[in-house]
C-alpha cells in the first residue's frame, strides 16, 4: 500500500490543489479521512474496501463537479 501510494503521491497533490477552493471546513476533510484510516487500520477487510470505495467514489464525485 505505501509503494502504491508513494508512486501516486504527487498526483495526488496535484487533485488537490485543483479541490483546495471546494473543501471550506478542512475539519470535515480530516473527519472523511480519520474515517478511512480507521476502517484501513483495522483487522477487518471487509469495511476497509468499503471505506475506501465511498472516499473514491466521493472523491470522483468532487472532481466531476469542478469540472461542470
Amino acid at each position: 500500500m505505501r509503494r502504491t501510494f508513494v508512486s501516486l503521491q504527487s498526483e495526488l497533490r496535484l487533485l488537490l490543489a485543483q479541490l483546495k477552493p471546494h473543501y471550506d471546513r478542512p475539519d470535515t476533510l480530516g473527519a472523511e479521512h480519520r474515517i478511512v484510516y480507521d476502517a484501513v487500520t483495522g483487522q477487518r477487510a471487509a469495511p476497509a474496501v468499503k471505506r475506501v470505495r465511498e472516499h473514491l467514489e466521493l472523491g470522483i464525485e468532487d472532481i466531476l463537479s469542478t469540472l461542470n
